[in-house]
């Protein structure tokens, strides 16, 4: 059984166009995000891309999840989001350059379309993909096992 299967697919896992297939099919998959329009995070994204003042943080302050304000920190000790002993001065804050860019692009571009902005996203989704399947082959090998590693990656 195990070698039926492997003759019938291992052609396709090893194709030289399996990263843009791979890619085309991650994209499809995806496409249902196109009509979901802002959600969760995407609020306050963008209320600090549009650098409006309730926010009292801009676009460069994206992805730090906590300042270092001591006040901050105690309402979350409060809440129970920290633990009692975290120091009042924590910091953390992520370092994502290229997913600032990319917003900075979707708030220059188009800042009223959540569909163009998804859109953008599910372009670099599929080249993810497509540079993740060429490593799966640089590491493996161009073989059927690269090949299956990269579809359970799109998938």
């Amino acid at each position: 059984m195990y070698q039926h299967l492997r003759r019938v697919f291992a052609p396709w896992l090893c194709h030289r166009r399996l990263p843009l297939l791979l890619a085309l099919l991650a994209i499809l998959l995806t496409l249902p995000a196109l009509g979901v329009g802002w959600q969760m995070d995407d609020y306050l994204q963008r209320l600090m891309m549009l650098k409006l003042p309730q926010v009292g943080a801009g676009p460069e302050e994206i992805f730090t999840v906590l300042n270092g304000d001591p006040q901050v920190i105690h309402r979350y000790m409060d809440l129970g989001l920290l633990p009692w002993w975290t120091v009042p001065r924590y910091r953390i804050s992520f370092l994502r350059v290229f997913s600032i860019f990319t917003l900075w692009v979707d708030y220059e571009l188009w800042p009223d379309s959540p569909v163009l902005m998804h859109l953008q996203s599910l372009l670099w989704f599929g080249a993810l993909i497509a540079v993740a399947t060429l490593l799966y082959r640089r590491i493996m090998g161009p073989t059927y096992v690269a090949g299956f590693a990269a579809l359970l990656y799109a998938v």
